[in-house]
């Protein structure tokens, strides 16, 4: 009898990729980010695999914290 598994492929968003590529180039573990953004390890590995979406208030202290600046190109929809 053969198995077959399914395979769930997801897309991590653009800003999660981002984020994490940010904190581990800087050589800083998700515990201590998360204590300085003041949410828990889990809730910060969420928002790096992309399964919770940050508010912008949350996305510039995290960006702050890993010495960075966020600037935001806001485009009228046609």
């Amino acid at each position: 009898m053969q198995t077959h598994h399914t395979v769930h492929l997801r897309r991590i968003p653009e800003y999660a990729l981002v984020l994490s590529a940010l904190r581990e180039k800087r050589g800083i573990k998700q515990v201590t980010l998360a204590k300085k953004l003041g949410i828990s390890p889990m809730g910060l590995s969420h928002f790096e695999r992309g399964t919770r979406l940050p508010r912008l208030d949350q996305i510039e202290t995290w960006a702050r914290a890993l010495g960075h600046e966020v600037h935001l190109t806001i485009k009228k929809r046609q």
